[in-house]
């Protein structure tokens, strides 16, 4: 799967990453990058949400990705995987937690530039 090792390659990010992301040995990810073995479809979801792009593109059955460029950090992907794990009272508690940090950021932000 050469867009595996593309993907990963344009957004910095290390086999040993992705592979810690997935719960699998980097030699096993690495299997995949080189076509020596094929993920599962619940490793291939998982890497399609980890390198942000589809299944279809990382298969082949798409030839543009520009869909789904969006530049999200290693810590947006960290976020975004936690808060999926979480039932919806605690999403919701997330949320406000966020909502408050960012207001005592906006804050900050505007004592300092006073």
């Amino acid at each position: 799967m050469d867009k595996l090792k593309q993907l990963r390659k344009t957004r910095n990010i290390t086999q040993t990453e992705i592979a810690n992301f997935l719960h699998i040995e980097q030699s096993t990810y690495s299997g995949y990058e080189t076509g020596k073995s094929k993920p599962s479809i619940d490793i291939l979801k998982n890497i399609s949400k980890f390198l942000n792009t589809s299944i279809d593109y990382l298969v082949g059955n798409e030839n543009s990705n520009e869909s789904y460029r969006i530049n999200l950090t290693k810590q947006d992907l960290e976020l975004q995987d936690l808060t999926e794990k979480l039932n919806e009272i605690e999403k919701a508690k997330v949320i406000g937690y966020a909502k408050a940090r960012l207001e005592e950021q906006n804050q900050q932000n505007n004592k300092n530039k006073k």
